[in-house]
């Protein structure tokens, strides 16, 4: 399998005892005991497996939504070619939100903001099945926003495969492609290139902070 081809594993911000697991063999499973006793999310489909570039299950929380029980109430959970859901009462129940029409089919990457929008990266076939040899930007790291109830495309001229929001404003948001790091400051509407000549750094940054083409603390 490839390096994407794997288990992932997601903790509940909240509660530490609430763990999920994204299989390709036995679909999503849920602990409420750190571990100790599984059970599995029905609601959740098994991921592609009749595609050999099937991305398994994906979990990830909405840290600053309503606790319910003391866990996190909001959780998105995307099983590869099938889409995504959400739960708003702490996984009781899910609502399938993408998967058909103009929507992602899966969520290799994904965070979200802090006023609950959420950003992600869809590294499947998509929707045409384009081989991996043969794919493009537009069939392969595809970039998705999540906001108001309603998906909207906001890809770049690149392959992302990272994703990652600035806590402090929703719309501050970064990519990292192939060799490329890209900024938007307005959600996603607009993109610019990171350069290796925008580094700064100051005393007290790790000293491989020079090298990369990351620049942080931007106004």
């Amino acid at each position: 399998r490839n390096r994407h081809q794997r288990n992932k594993m997601a903790v509940d911000p909240a509660d530490p005892n609430v763990v999920y697991v994204g299989t390709d063999e036995a679909g999503l499973l849920r602990s409420f005991d750190g571990g100790t006793s599984w059970q599995t999310v029905s609601a959740i489909p098994l991921p592609d497996s009749g595609n050999t570039e099937a991305y398994g299950i994906t979990i990830f929380f909405d840290r600053n939504s309503t606790r319910i029980a003391g866990r996190t109430g909001v959780i998105y959970a995307a099983s590869s070619q099938h889409g995504i859901w959400r739960s708003a009462d702490a996984g009781a129940s899910w609502l399938r939100i993408a998967g058909t029409g103009n929507s992602p089919l899966f969520a290799s990457a994904a965070e979200v903001a802090s006023d609950g929008t959420v950003y992600l990266v869809d590294v499947t076939d998509g929707p045409t099945g384009v081989p991996l040899s043969n794919r493009t930007t537009q069939t392969r790291g595809q970039v998705w926003r999540w906001r108001a109830n309603a998906w909207t495309n906001i890809s770049v001229n690149d392959v992302p495969s990272s994703i990652t929001v600035d806590p402090s404003n929703p719309n501050r948001v970064y990519l990292y492609g192939e060799g490329k790091t890209w900024r938007s400051v307005n959600g996603g509407n607009n993109w610019a290139e990171l350069g290796i000549d925008t580094v700064r750094t100051t005393t007290g940054d790790v000293p491989w902070h020079a090298l990369t083409s990351f620049r942080f603390n931007l106004a």
